[in-house]
């Protein structure tokens, strides 16, 4: 290999090189997110907020659909046809008794010699037949057509409405998923200031042992508690890893991409209750646009029985020719041009639309006891949320004075043993019921921030300011 060619490849190699540093920095980058960036992030790139957001752009296309078919519609056609046989007819043989009345009557034929009777086969037309033709038609009036546009115009407003559903749902798991992440966060540090604590205290156990003052198993139960703890913050290293992984897919965020959460958790405990606004949930506002498009159902069946009236023009002509000569000038085309009205009214229908109202009807009373039904549910739901809710609130205030209580016992119970007063049983006993009251509390850190979301939820939050 020469020089030059060296030198193409040490470029090519750099190149390389330079693609794969891009779409590493690429593949990685990192977000400081707050919870409200991170719902801003997923309602921009959730694909079913996506679908949604199509549906609704599909139901405007529909309303023009409906649209167009109530105005003027321009239908062209040109027919060409070539016979190779022209069709035959037969016509009654009215030419032969007169011909042979003559003959008989001049002697020159006798009467029984001919056989009269036989119809006459004859051919009309012409091998080449060219028709163009145009025909304009307009709708007058159409009671179906009427109230179709009414309900594409309500459909719409349900697509936008379950548009915001899908956005509800998605702040409440996104919120969720936060605080999930967190809580592992909140439980990984607290454990790595026990982990601190004891390494501090093995330390202190170290030199006691150095000097006679302690055995070998209290320094083995430090270094069990040490392991014992490290153990856990790998375990809780991993979980860090899945909930933010968790978050990142609930939000549609490339897996590949560092998320750090900003918030804190102190910031959500102490947060104000949501307002209730309960009555404005989306499950009300589908329920009621649900009714509405059975009203406009039920309207439609009854417009069935006014007539429809439709105009329409159109406009031909016609050639025909035994030679294909369709634009020779001297063979003229035949024009025909008309105007009429279309008018269709259904007399009777046997008691179609009389069935067809009253199952509407009954549909429509369906929806109002499906309102009443969601109204109740919709109350259970806030009366359960607000006692999950001070449940969780008396927890977690008892779950903060055990740990309270667990640290300072712990805390006298070391003092005890350094002053040679206490047992290293007790100092166990002491560090495992702190460790379990830590636990606790985290636990019931969790079931709090997760109480709060159902009460928000319950009372209508987490709903579109757009809605």
């Amino acid at each position: 290999m020469n020089n030059k060619q060296l030198k193409r490849w040490e470029k090519l190699v750099l190149l390389v090189f330079l693609l794969l540093a891009l779409d590493q920095h690429k593949a990685t980058a990192q977000y400081y997110f707050t919870l409200d960036q991170s719902i801003d992030y997923a309602l921009q790139h959730s694909l079913a907020l996506s679908n949604n957001q199509l549906d609704v752009a599909q139901s405007e296309w529909k309303i023009k659909e409906i649209k167009s078919a109530g105005l003027p519609q321009l239908n062209t056609k040109l027919e060409y046809q070539y016979f190779f046989n022209l069709p035959t007819q037969l016509l009654p043989n009215f030419i032969s008794p007169a011909v042979y009345g003559v003959l008989f009557q001049e002697g020159i034929v006798p009467p029984k010699e001919v056989r009269l009777g036989s119809p006459l086969p004859v051919q009309f037309g012409t091998k080449n037949n060219t028709t163009a033709s145009a025909t304009l038609s307009q709708l007058v009036f159409s009671g179906s057509y009427l109230v179709g546009l009414q309900a594409s115009k309500v459909l719409k407003s349900l697509t936008q409405k379950q548009l915001h559903r899908t956005e509800k749902e998605l702040r409440k798991e996104i919120t969720k998923a936060y605080y999930t992440a967190l809580v592992v966060s909140e439980n990984k540090a607290l454990i790595e200031r026990n982990l601190q604590l004891l390494d501090k205290a093995l330390f202190e156990a170290s030199q006691y042992y150095k000097n006679g003052f302690i055995e070998q198993l209290d320094i083995d139960k430090l270094q069990l508690s040490m392991s014992t703890l490290m153990t856990q913050i790998e375990n809780l290293n991993r979980q860090v890893q899945l909930t933010n992984s968790v978050l990142k897919f609930q939000m549609s965020m490339p897996l590949t991409d560092s998320l750090i959460l900003v918030d804190s958790l102190s910031s959500y405990l102490n947060a104000a209750l949501p307002t209730n606004r309960s009555e404005q949930r989306i499950e009300f506002q589908l329920l009621a646009m649900q009714k509405e498009l059975n009203l406009l159902n039920m309207k439609r069946y009854k417009m069935n029985r006014l007539p429809t009236v439709a105009a329409f023009a159109s406009a031909s002509a016609n050639r025909q020719s035994n030679a294909f000569d369709m634009f020779n000038p001297r063979n003229g085309w035949f024009p025909t041009t008309l105007f009429g009205l279309n008018i269709s009214l259904n007399i009777f229908d046997s008691g179609l639309a009389k069935a067809q109202i009253q199952q509407a009807s009954i549909d429509n009373k369906k929806i109002a006891n499906g309102i009443e039904i969601t109204r109740q549910a919709v109350a259970l739901e806030i009366a359960k949320s607000k006692i999950d809710y001070q449940n969780a609130v008396n927890s977690l205030n008892g779950e903060t004075r055990n740990m309270a209580l667990a640290e300072k016992i712990y805390t006298k119970t070391r003092i005890k043993y350094k002053e040679g007063v206490g047992s290293s049983t007790e100092v166990t006993q002491a560090e495992g019921a702190m460790f379990q009251s830590q636990s606790a509390y985290i636990n019931a850190i969790y079931q709090l921030l997760l109480a709060k979301t159902d009460l928000n939820a319950a009372f209508g939050g987490f709903e579109s300011d757009n809605q």
